[in-house]
């Protein structure tokens, strides 16, 4: 055989060689087929964080329902009159002052007591139409007094046209048998538990109480004129007013603070972290250890001392708190590894907004199923017929995490409803009615579930974040190895045997961060400029498909 065959030969061998290698995690020279990447660059890349570039945003600035009030109707004038004097001259009087164009219906009578020294003439005005129930205009530069009538104003009030309705439940039972039902007694052998809440949001149902409440309350009790009345378009999200001057300054009031409110909205992050505990820590994770990282107030264990950003606060016992300068979720997560190995379970974000609960599923719907057998005899008891079916049911894996937020804009403090469940089928129990229909010939398997959850009301400041923990578990690993034959025979078999005992315990904490999110209604972002975060972005780029640009 020549060189040159024997070339191709090998050349072939090659080729076939590196058409058959596959990713290999463990091997750090192998490349990713998606990123073409290597671990190590992989690790590189998850591990390196962007700077935050804050882009320029251009405000825009809404247009305001107020209409502007010329500079002449600022200047000053000074009064002092009785309700002898005919409220027409008291107009026409300070008008002069001022040297203002003034337009007074025939209606308008009576008189008012009232003295002001130098002060806008638009104040003045306002006080008395405010006094003898009357309502001013401004058209062409003109002053227009005339009776406060009721007249139709339309407002926007833009929210969903839904109803929603959330209820939570957590119950513990102690008790498995009770007394045989022919004894006729119900006592238990045991004791229940049963916390239940509930919640019911239905905006416009409340908006239309308050709305009514509004309008009867300041309702004008002059005979003859009309009564005061609403419509609501939920659809549209029109409200439709017929009222006084007066009565629609408070209904814009209201209208402003309910916007406010309703729209403010609450960014909650959170961390779920199982750390494997070292040999050191078995008994937990000692917070203290933490000093030297973070401010704690009030730490666990038998003395309680006040930290030294908070000197003044009363300790609690077996309550602390604790917070860093500059430190970021993940950071303060970091922090821990040094009680073992942490392992992240679940990283969720979610906004929510003001007094709307939220929901964070991330699970597996496991599956299994409920067997219905049905066995009937025939009239010579001889023929039987066998019905057979079976129940589908599901059990979710993972985390659920409700939340529902209630924010105080005056202080920026936010009041949390938590309760975060994390759910594993640790074994799989056989269902003995099964095996004993089928004589054997069929298991129907139950999964045994363990269930770790929370159900807490906290308070805290926008931009805080808490913690939770103390779900510790563990778990003995006995496990034996041995010559095949020669350890099974007895006593001599000892010497070619070996066993092992490992125990390992773990604690569950879970890390959650709320902020309000800024949702002034007077300027947006345009969606021109990049909203998404620099982290998210370098995520996103790396490592998806996608061509398109976030």
């Amino acid at each position: 055989m020549n060189f040159p065959t024997i070339g191709c030969i090998c050349v072939l061998m090659l080729f076939s060689l590196s058409s058959c290698s596959t990713w290999d995690p463990d091997n750090d020279l192998a490349l990713d087929p998606v990123t073409k990447m290597t671990k190590k660059q992989i690790a590189e890349n998850l591990s390196r964080t962007p700077p935050s570039i804050k882009k320029k945003t251009r405000p825009f600035i809404k247009k305001s329902d107020v209409p502007v009030i010329p500079a002449v109707l600022k200047n000053p004038v000074t009064l002092s009159t009785t309700e002898s004097v005919p409220l027409k001259d008291v107009f026409f009087q300070i008008a002069r002052q001022a040297n203002v164009d003034l337009s007074i219906d025939p209606n308008v009578k009576g008189g008012v007591a009232l003295h002001a020294t130098h002060r806008p003439l638009i104040d003045i005005v306002r006080e008395l139409c405010t006094l003898n129930r009357l309502r001013y205009k401004i058209e062409n530069n003109i002053l227009r007094i005339e009776p406060d009538k009721p007249y139709l104003l339309n407002y926007n009030a833009q929210f969903l046209s839904l109803t929603r309705q959330n209820q939570s439940r957590i119950s513990v039972a102690t008790d498995i048998f009770t007394t045989n039902e022919g004894q006729g007694s119900t006592a238990d052998n045991g004791s229940n538990t049963l916390l239940t809440g509930e919640t019911k949001n239905d905006f416009w149902a409340e908006l239309e109480s308050n709305l009514s409440t509004i309008l009867q309350n300041s309702d004008a009790k002059e005979v003859g004129q009309d009564k005061s009345s609403y419509s609501l378009h939920k659809q549209a999200g029109i409200i439709s007013v017929y009222g006084t001057q007066a009565q629609h300054q408070q209904v814009e009031h209201f209208l402003k603070l309910l916007r406010l409110s309703t729209s403010s909205q609450v960014l909650i992050e959170a961390k779920i972290v199982e750390v494997i505990l070292k040999d050191e820590f078995k008994a937990g994770i000692n917070w203290n250890l933490l000093k030297g990282d973070l401010v704690l107030q009030s730490p666990l264990g038998d003395t309680i001392t006040p930290g030294s950003f908070n000197k003044n606060a009363t300790p609690v016992r077996d309550v602390f708190t604790f917070g860093g300068s500059g430190k970021q979720l993940t950071e303060i997560v970091g922090l821990i590894n040094k009680f073992g190995t942490v392992r992240t379970l679940s990283s969720p974000r979610l906004t929510a907004m003001n007094n709307e609960p939220g929901v964070i599923k991330v699970a597996t719907n496991y599956v299994y199923f409920r067997i219905n057998y049905n066995r009937d005899y025939g009239y010579d008891s001889v023929r039987e017929h066998e019905y057979v079916s079976s129940e589908i049911h599901t059990v979710p894996i993972g985390l659920i995490m409700v939340v529902h937020p209630s924010i105080n804009l005056a202080d920026g403090s936010i009041v949390l409803s938590l309760r975060p469940t994390i759910s594993r089928v640790v074994d799989e129990k056989a269902d003995p009615a099964v095996a004993i229909v089928s004589k054997e010939a069929q298991q129907s398997y139950v999964p045994v579930v363990r269930k770790q959850e929370f159900e807490s009301l906290v308070c805290m400041n926008s931009g805080e974040f808490i913690v939770m923990g103390g779900l510790m578990e563990e778990v003995a690993k006995n496990n034996q190895s041995g010559v095949p034959y020669l350890s099974e025979v007895p006593l001599l078999g000892n010497l070619a045997k070996a066993k092992s005992e490992d125990r390992v315990v773990s604690e569950l904490v879970i890390f959650l961060k709320a902020t309000i999110v800024d949702n002034k209604a007077d300027t947006f972002v345009p969606v021109t400029e990049s909203t998404v975060a620099p982290a998210d972005t370098h995520l996103y780029e790396n490592f998806a498909l996608d061509p398109r640009p976030l």
